[in-house]
């Protein structure tokens, strides 16, 4: 069944839309009024109804009634504070759920979130910025966690034990590592840097080669890939100075804007269709508003709403299976709430619906949102 779920992460509040985004309700009974810092739906939310969301200074909680209650879910947790929560993809069965933690490395559950223990050997008392999992995951049992200051580590036994994959990596600070969607094949890794620009490994970590040449900015915030990676190997980054794109894995970079109100704008957060091979559409969130290109980045409009979208640094996209018939998004921003779009990116309106405006720094929707 289609159910039109959408989940944000707030200051002080996980909203919840069950209509694509037209209209939100604050869903916190249980929650305790800190920062969200992220939300993570279950794969297996139409059955289960599970989501979990990560709260500042107290740890993590979870709801298996589709956010309408919400129970402590940090057992086990040393640190309050976790920046990032992935569910294994194969949840329905194996209830694992993994927590980057803010300086105590990375803690796995395998019962759902009502317990956690410490999933670091190797990895230490680590600031994890970034986790990810393989896309092959449910056969290679791989993770990779970005660390603040301790480079890169990867675990091939879904969490038990982690070696770093740091060599060749002149910048210690990473916002973000990403697996190819072709690595069971290529065996490539992307990491971005503070201010070494994006470095590139092509041995599932073993060593890493700075991969810059084209980039003009070197702050890296996104890594995208193309649909069709497999097929045409696109790859985006967003800088502190616009957006570029390799056509070549990352060999080499080409600047592809977009330009704000005063010079190239900062890109914090990309989205791409995920027909992206057919409508060619792709969307910045940046600190001058939504942008938006039909051309596979050629060329760049500045998206329009009501209000003045320059106003908004836009910190996070949704752009959900279905875009290309729905032709909805969803962006959260700085100070503002949420932004939806109905016509593939090019007029958005404030979807607060009553709602305070207040920084949303993740949106996020079910797997059967439009499926």
């Amino acid at each position: 069944l289609i159910d039109g779920t959408i989940f944000a992460a707030t200051d002080y509040r996980v909203l919840r839309s069950t209509d694509r985004g037209v209209t939100w309700s604050e869903v916190n009974v249980g929650l305790p009024e800190e920062v969200v810092y992220a939300v993570a739906v279950s794969p297996g939310y139409g059955v289960d109804h599970t989501v979990w969301a990560a709260v500042a200074n107290v740890g993590i909680f979870r709801s298996t009634d589709q956010g309408d209650t919400w129970n402590p879910a940090y057992t086990g947790l040393t640190v309050p504070d976790v920046w990032a929560i992935a569910p294994s993809p194969q949840y329905y069965l194996d209830h694992t759920v993994f927590a980057a933690t803010a300086g105590d490395g990375v803690y796995r559950s395998t019962d759902g979130g009502l317990s956690w223990s410490a999933a670091r050997q190797g990895m230490g008392l680590a600031l994890v910025w970034n986790m990810t999992l393989s896309p092959d995951y449910v056969r290679d049992h791989t993770l990779a966690a970005s660390t603040g200051g301790g480079g890169i580590y990867v675990s091939t036994d879904g969490g038990s034990s982690w070696r770093s994959i740091s060599s060749g990596l002149t910048d210690p600070l990473l916002w973000t590592v990403a697996f190819s969607p072709n690595y069971p094949s290529d065996h490539t890794l992307f990491a971005g840097s503070e201010a070494h620009g994006v470095f590139r490994s092509s041995n599932s970590g073993q060593s890493w080669l700075p991969s810059n040449a084209g980039l003009s900015d070197l702050h890296t915030f996104a890594v995208h890939f193309s649909p069709d990676y497999v097929r045409d190997r696109t790859v985006f980054l967003g800088t502190a100075g616009g957006c570029f794109r390799s056509q070549d894995s990352g060999g080499r970079w080409t600047y592809i804007g977009p330009i704000g109100g005063a010079g190239p704008a900062s890109v914090w957060s990309l989205g791409l269709s995920p027909s992206y091979h057919t409508d060619k559409t792709l969307l910045a969130g940046t600190s001058d508003g939504i942008l938006y290109s039909t051309d596979r980045g050629s060329t760049w409009l500045q998206a329009t709403t009501a209000m003045t979208l320059e106003q908004a640094t836009v910190l996070s996209l949704a752009v959900p299976q279905g875009f290309a018939e729905q032709h909805i998004a969803l962006a959260g921003t700085d100070g503002l709430g949420i932004l939806r779009s109905t016509d593939s990116g090019r007029n958005w309106a404030f979807a607060n619906d009553g709602l305070q405006h207040q920084t949303v720094w993740v949106v996020v929707t079910s797997p059967r949102f439009a499926t």
